[in-house]
């Protein structure tokens, strides 16, 4: 006897239960399927792991942005930086030329051996020096490491200094130096005299101040420098009247800083200048 096949198949129930799993992946009872499950967690996995490399990605390109930043910057400041180096060395150079121009004298020059090479070292009119030895140049409290080309310029102006310098004038006995034959001989006797007295009362009149003395001999520079210019000639009026302008500068300087033709008390003023 033929069976009936239709009767020993899967109850309708559960072929819509196995039919319902299949296509939707989930638990009949609205849970989900392992297989749903694993499709999940895989999909879950992926999902962090892109989150992950994409802040990575994120993280990487800041920190490209701030690098490139920072070196922008730290190739701004060395330029800056170089820059101003220069600009100090310029001033150095011209101070040199206009101080050399203004008082061109020998005795400010030396070039002793520093680790066995030559080196230049210059005093200003003012007393202060600069050292240019080997690659370094030392001014104030400064050091300067220089190169191939600003080497070359001190050293050439540093030669051409030392061709050029000559023997400061020096005072002879009667107070007057090599220049006193532009001096007033007709009546020399009378404003010897009278200047000896009219300095005797200003040496007087400085003689509690510290720099009493200093500016009281530019004074009298300054004076006798003017008078010999009336006479003098060629390279010895040149010479004359840097020497005039260098000690006009300096008086000028001393009066400034420590008001000397303004000053009524020297004992009060020396008690501020002790405080």
């Amino acid at each position: 006897m033929k069976l009936n096949e239709a009767k020993y198949r899967s109850p309708e129930w559960l072929r819509n239960f196995v039919d319902f799993e299949v296509n939707t992946g989930e638990d009949i009872k609205g849970e989900p399927s392992k297989r749903k499950a694993a499709k999940l967690e895989k999909e879950r996995v992926a999902e962090l792991k892109r989150q992950f490399d994409q802040r990575e990605k994120d993280r990487k390109k800041a920190d490209d942005i701030r690098r490139e930043q920072q070196a922008r910057a730290d190739v701004r400041r060395e330029k800056e930086r170089q820059e101003q180096i220069e600009r100090e060395l310029d001033t150095i150079y011209n101070s040199l030329i206009s101080d050399f121009q203004s008082a061109p004298y020998s005795d400010k020059i030396k070039t002793p051996t520093v680790n066995g090479q030559n080196a230049f070292h210059y005093t200003f009119e003012n007393g202060k020096i600069i050292k240019v030895e080997d690659n370094k140049i030392y001014w104030d409290s400064s050091v300067y490491t220089i190169g191939v080309n600003n080497r070359r310029r001190f050293i050439l102006l540093a030669n051409e200094m030392i061709k050029k310098g000559r023997v400061r004038p020096t005072k002879s006995s009667s107070g007057y130096d090599r220049y006193n034959s532009y001096s007033k001989s007709s009546s020399s006797g009378k404003s010897s005299s009278s200047s000896s007295s009219s300095q005797g009362s200003n040496s007087s009149k400085w003689k509690d101040h510290p720099k009493g003395a200093m500016y009281q001999s530019l004074k009298d520079t300054v004076k006798l420098r003017e008078e010999q210019l009336k006479k003098a000639t060629g390279s010895d009026r040149e010479a004359l009247q840097n020497e005039l302008n260098a000690a006009k500068k300096m008086l000028n300087n001393l009066r400034v800083k420590y008001q000397f033709e303004n000053i009524k008390s020297f004992d009060e003023f020396n008690q501020i200048f002790e405080d």
